[in-house]
């Protein structure tokens, strides 16, 4: 049976205020964790007997691509009874692949004491004054201290106080205990998780690449969890299956509808003579309501110029699969 998620003030405020926020700020929403933000690899977004995402504030922030959105744990007592906890929290890819790290406001250790320093070791630094303010810890000390940098220090002084920030695999989070006014912060908390990023050393894309992952058994669980939800995730090592030139080809004849382009973000892959790239789109099928899709696509050179934010292209959609949809390239775009 589902579980539905209230915060004490009040899901539906929070719903307008953050989606509010989104359409202000030619953002994306979705009221459910529509990008799987609750399998990124830090703790505070797994603990609980039951845990999730939900309100997603999603889009470039400070040219940064970027999730803002609320986690919620729910631990079970002996009695039966429920008790949530709250965390407003931003998230951001980054180009590496970095192993664990954990900086840890130290006003607001007490709260998050369960969730600090599970497999990590502490990690002083000479800033008697970083020390105070922050608990660091990490699987990893060399990448600590190529990651916390003097000028990161600097930055986390002047911004970080009441707030946690982790780093792991390809992923930074920020976070903290949710508060009841967080849902009108939400610009803060992407300012944070930007503001964080930016002071990642660029030296740390070239020290941790992101290298070809190795099939591991959280990987094949991973991918499971993928093929359940109607994904077809690549075995490490194999042959890559082709990549489609424009969106999955559906059926010929499928309903004719528009998609507006929302957002390209490329990324840095050149295949038969097309780069890939992560595009958000709106589709709308012809007499039917929009509804928001975020693929891979290859962008051949022919219709480079016409694949552009805002661009609004005619396509045919599966009225099976509305995932599954073709660029009609003939009829113009606008």
């Amino acid at each position: 049976m589902p579980i539905t998620i209230h915060t004490p003030w009040g899901d539906r405020k929070e719903h307008k205020e953050m989606e509010g926020f989104a359409k202000l700020h030619g953002l994306q929403f979705s009221e459910g964790d529509a990008f799987g933000l609750g399998m990124l690899p830090f703790s505070v977004l797994q603990g609980g007997d039951s845990n999730g995402c939900k309100f997603v504030v999603y889009g470039t922030w400070n040219e940064i691509n970027a999730w803002a959105f609320v986690a919620w744990q729910m631990d079970r007592d002996n009695d039966g009874s429920d008790s949530y906890q709250y965390f407003t929290c931003g998230a951001a890819p980054v180009p590496a692949d970095c192993p664990r790290l954990e900086i840890h406001s130290s006003s607001a250790l007490a709260r998050a004491f369960k969730r600090v320093g599970l497999g990590t070791q502490p990690v002083p630094f000479e800033s008697d004054a970083f020390n105070r303010a922050f608990k660091v810890t990490g699987s990893d000390l060399k990448f600590a201290h190529d990651m916390v940098s003097e000028q990161m220090i600097e930055w986390l002084l002047a911004n970080g106080k009441g707030w946690h920030f982790c780093i792991s695999g390809r992923y930074a989070l920020v976070y903290r205990n949710r508060e009841r006014h967080d849902a009108e912060q939400t610009g803060q908390v992407l300012d944070l998780v930007v503001g964080f990023y930016r002071q990642i050393p660029d030296v740390i894309a070239s020290l941790y690449p992101l290298n070809a992952p190795q099939m591991t058994p959280q990987l094949a669980a991973e991918m499971a969890r993928a093929e359940a939800a109607g994904f077809h995730p690549q075995v490490p090592g194999s042959t890559p299956a082709p990549i489609p030139t424009t969106i999955p080809i559906g059926p010929a004849g499928g309903a004719t509808g528009t998609m507006t382009i929302t957002g390209i973000r490329e990324l840095g892959v050149e295949m038969n003579g097309g780069r890939l790239v992560q595009m958000d789109m709106e589709v709308t099928p012809d007499g039917s309501r929009p509804y928001h899709l975020a693929q891979p696509v290859l962008v051949m050179p022919d219709h480079a110029d016409r694949v552009k934010p805002g661009a609004r292209l005619a396509v045919r959609i599966d009225p099976q699969n509305p995932a599954q949809l073709t660029v009609d390239w003939a009829a113009g775009a606008s």
